[in-house]
């Protein structure tokens, strides 16, 4: 619920509270909190800092060898340093939450780089894995990847511990999926099956973090967990529906996180459940390319979603509450989200 300074200090006063503690709570409210807005300069800042990021990893990506390793080292933890030290600056002492809060990911973007100087300074890379290069990192399923990716969890982590900021667990997320990847494609032996079976599990596990930091209010963190457990949980379905049921049960799957996603009123849902409807839909047009019949069947059903959704947007509000009351009360408990109640 959004609450504006002037409504916050109109229901604090008919509340009988006094005008100093107003302003007090109103500045703790305030006191790192990231701005939520959606903006031109809040977009501008995300550029910004994506930029910075991009620029590292494609210098490396494109010539790894371009400068000496032992001084490329130096560059990096003077880099990492430089970013964390402003972003927390940024954050605690200038209230600028947003940009310490972008310095802090800057700095935890660049801690896998040094992970592979550093092992590639001693030798370990020549020695077990020369063929492998920094610009393999972010496509290949590989044990060498394993101490960076767990060294970038802890650095995650630890710069989360002194800045609440949400993105940071983007990091987190991505960096824990590569690390569970790599950990059983290594002691699997490159069994891909066992590999999408992880990544199922792990993306329902992220779903269920996410559920559970939106029932304690804090819907920023929930949507990284969120959008990472669907993102880990649907390619590994995918991959593992081989068969034609398997494609009709992620069909199905695909439309209960639509329904779901009115349910707990999460929008993220609604995306990769739409994605997975559109996934399904891509498989029957590449299996039925020569058919017109399914083309114009195809085009008839979008019309019929189309036009029922212009009908049925006028009963939202009695839909959500029909769809709740097919929920048991006991899970209704569970269902309990704070926004909802707002």
């Amino acid at each position: 619920m959004k609450v504006s300074k002037e409504e916050f200090f109109h229901a604090s006063k008919e509340a009988g509270v006094k005008e100093a503690q107003i302003r007090v709570l109103w500045e703790k409210m305030k006191v790192n909190t990231p701005e939520r807005k959606f903006n031109f300069f809040n977009v501008l800042h995300y550029l910004g800092a994506f930029l910075i990021i991009f620029s590292v990893t494609r210098f490396c990506w494109w010539n790894p060898s371009a400068i000496n390793h032992k001084t490329l080292l130096v560059g990096a933890c003077v880099y990492i340093l430089f970013f964390a030290g402003f972003g927390f600056y940024f954050w605690h002492f200038k209230r600028l939450s947003l940009v310490g809060g972008l310095f802090m990911v800057i700095a935890v973007a660049a801690v896998p780089l040094v992970l592979y100087l550093v092992q590639n300074i001693l030798g370990w890379w020549q020695r077990e894995m020369w063929w492998i290069t920094y610009r393999d990192f972010y496509h290949k399923i590989q044990s060498g990847w394993i101490l960076i990716n767990l060294s970038t969890i802890v650095a995650s982590l630890t710069a989360l511990y002194f800045v609440r900021f949400p993105f940071l667990t983007a990091i987190f997320y991505a960096k824990t999926a590569f690390l569970i990847t790599d950990l059983v494609d290594y002691f699997s032996e490159g069994d891909l099956d066992l590999v999408a079976q992880a990544l199922v599990v792990l993306g329902s596990i992220f779903v269920a973090i996410g559920f559970f930091l939106d029932r304690k209010g804090k819907r920023d963190f929930a949507f990284w967990a969120y959008f990472f457990g669907l993102l880990s949980f649907l390619p590994g379905v995918i991959f593992l529906s081989d068969s034609e049921l398997g494609r009709v049960g992620y069909g199905l799957l695909s439309f209960v996180l639509i329904m779901f996603s009115v349910v707990i009123q999460r929008r993220v849902f609604l995306v990769f459940g739409s994605l997975g409807i559109l996934t399904c839909l891509s498989d029957l047009i590449f299996h039925c390319v020569d058919s017109f019949v399914f083309s114009l069947l195809l085009a008839l059903i979008g019309l019929s979603v189309l036009l029922s959704a212009i009908f049925l947007q006028r009963f939202r509000q009695q839909m959500h509450q029909f769809l709740l009351s097919l929920v048991p009360d006991s899970v209704k408990k569970w269902l309990a989200l704070p926004h909802l109640q707002q």
